[in-house]
């Protein structure tokens, strides 16, 4: 009989959509209290900082899910591949740091003022830690145990939560709140991996030896660190357009981080679950057609009404300080949706071998989207992210499609 914490067959959407909104949950109450107890300039330092620490860790899902893709149970007689698997963890893990640290380094003047050097550290272990998060999700899903990894993306939400919202309720350094911020990438993993190896039969195997997999990794990376800058970096992305100003971006940023949130992490957190179903098979693109269509369908309604009651539940609930109009509201939202469809249509181009494609569109939905917000200062920086937000993603769709259709080459 199996033990009952055996929750490697439980089933896969529910499990990650449960975590998903566990997640969900967590994220948007530090996102909710911040706003509540922070004065404005803190509030958009804070983001800012947020989100350059999951710009980097966003785009490390490169990793996740070229693991998921690569991973399968070991078959009788079949060689294991543990010790490639923690070298590869290890290399890839301190080379992300170094990386994050050298981001850090770079724009942490402009980004953080003349603190930023207490940034670095934080932004160099939380860079490192996520590759661990990432490598044991992906090799969970890959062979399917959608529970343990989805207790990971939930437990790891989760206990950010339980240290940061405190810290912001007493008045903490930020420094502090940094730390309290990245050290749950390292430790849930670690400790859910430890729980669930005993129960995942056998060890697990890689269609590919850690050169191969790093090899596609890179090929990814690219369009992964594009598809951050579309979901997390946007607050990054227009500070540096020139939105200095922390009372005029602030309700901007609010609006962004929580009127797109809820879409995209579904979205997310799903990928690695289709990239492994359309693998295998067991997802055609007619379906996932239907899907996104629907999905797509459901946002934009969702948008209509955020659009009516956002601005009055802002002001409200949060602070006067944070009006944003219904138009702004609903756009934001409705990018969300566009988005979670390129995330969906990207799980099938990896299914499918077509890294390459999947890269070249994330890259130039973010060229796009780069190029609208700096057009230059006679046109608002309100109206050109708006335009950013909606033209990045439907020319990226645009490239995913001809990448689809293209005919697959037939080995001679």
């Amino acid at each position: 009989m199996a033990s009952k914490l055996d929750l490697s067959r439980w089933n896969g959407p529910a499990v990650i959509l449960a975590s998903t909104a566990v997640a969900g949950v967590a994220g948007y109450v530090v996102m909710l209290v911040a706003p509540a107890v922070m004065a404005v300039g803190d509030y958009a330092d804070f983001t800012v900082y947020w989100s350059t620490v999951y710009l980097i860790t966003a785009s490390l899902l490169a990793i996740q899910n070229e693991v998921s893709r690569a991973a399968r149970e070991r078959l009788a007689g079949q060689a294991g591949s543990r010790r490639s698997v923690l070298r590869f963890t290890v290399i890839a893990g301190a080379l992300v740091a170094l990386l994050g640290a050298g981001v850090a380094i770079a724009l942490g003047p402009t980004l953080f003022g003349s603190e930023w050097s207490l940034f670095v550290a934080p932004i160099l272990v939380g860079a490192g830690g996520y590759v661990v998060l990432a490598v044991v999700m992906g090799m969970l899903f890959g062979v399917r145990r959608w529970a343990w990894g989805a207790a990971i993306g939930a437990g790891d939400a989760v206990l950010r939560l339980i240290g940061v919202v405190p810290a912001m309720a007493l008045g903490a350094p930020a420094v502090v709140i940094a730390w309290l911020v990245v050290i749950p990438f390292s430790l849930v993993p670690i400790g859910i991996w430890l729980l669930a190896r005993r129960r995942i039969g056998g060890v697990i195997a890689f269609d590919v030896d850690y050169r191969g997999l790093a090899r596609n990794i890179l090929i990814t990376l690219p369009g992964a660190a594009a598809a951050a800058l579309l979901v997390t970096g946007l607050p990054v992305l227009i500070r540096a357009a020139g939105g200095t100003d922390a009372l005029a971006v602030a309700p901007l940023f609010l609006a962004i981080t929580l009127g797109r949130a809820p879409v995209v992490m579904v979205a997310t957190s799903l990928q690695g679950y289709l990239i492994v179903r359309m693998r295998d098979g067991e997802h055609g693109l007619r379906r996932l057609a239907a899907v996104i269509a629907a999905g797509v369908g459901a946002v934009l309604v969702i948008a209509v009404v955020a659009g009516l009651i956002g601005p009055w539940l802002i002001e409200v609930l949060l602070h006067p300080g944070f009006a944003v109009d219904g138009v702004t509201i609903g756009v934001v939202v409705a990018s969300g949706g566009l988005v979670g469809a390129m995330f969906a249509v990207a799980a099938a181009l990896i299914a499918r071998g077509r890294h390459g494609w999947q890269s070249a569109g994330w890259i130039v939905a973010a060229v796009v989207t780069a190029g609208a917000l700096a057009m230059g200062e006679w046109w608002p920086l309100s109206e050109r992210t708006l335009v950013a937000l909606v033209a990045g993603p439907v020319v990226g769709l645009g490239v995913f499609a001809i990448g689809l259709a293209r005919p697959r080459r037939v080995p001679s």
